[in-house]
């Protein structure tokens, strides 16, 4: 009886273990999913004003979805990774401010004015990226030549919608 008595407390105690560890394993998936979350706002935005920091002018504003979600597609987003720190030496050469329809109250009309919600730096001839949306200032490493896609989408050869 005895023998069956600690056989059942080891194997709840092992179990309770290793409950523990994988409580651990989805803590840390929960973080990284959260920053996914926190630059995955960057596609709610409805309109995104394009702003080159040198002489800040405006080169390009875009209402339509399909320009916004063109945009987004050729920066992979998707495939940015988190940085702690960008160099100090990295010299801001655009800006993408990201604006989203207001939200409209109860018994109030809507004037479809649009609100900041957050901005995108990028930097001039280098693969560094900050966002600062929703409070949060985050930091990335990026994988496309940002620069170059959004000289393109200043340049396009149609007028892009307004």
């Amino acid at each position: 009886m005895k023998r069956i008595f600690y056989l059942t407390a080891i194997l709840i105690l092992s179990a309770g273990v290793l409950q523990g560890c994988s409580a651990k394993k989805q803590k840390s998936q929960i973080k990284v999913t959260s920053r996914q979350d926190d630059i995955s706002q960057v596609s709610k935005a409805q309109k995104i004003e394009i702003v080159s920091c040198r002489d800040r002018k405006t080169i390009a504003v875009l209402k339509n979805k399909d320009d916004i979600r063109k945009l987004i597609g050729e920066l992979k987003i998707d495939e940015w990774k988190s940085v702690r720190e960008i160099p100090a030496e990295e010299k801001a050469a655009y800006r993408c401010l990201l604006y989203q329809a207001e939200t409209k109250k109860l018994n109030e009309d809507s004037k479809g004015s649009m609100v900041k919600m957050g901005s995108l730096t990028f930097y001039k001839d280098s693969a560094y990226s900050s966002v600062k949306i929703l409070g949060l200032q985050l930091k990335f490493k990026i994988t496309a030549d940002a620069e170059s896609i959004l000289e393109n989408f200043s340049h396009a050869d149609k007028p892009l919608k307004e």
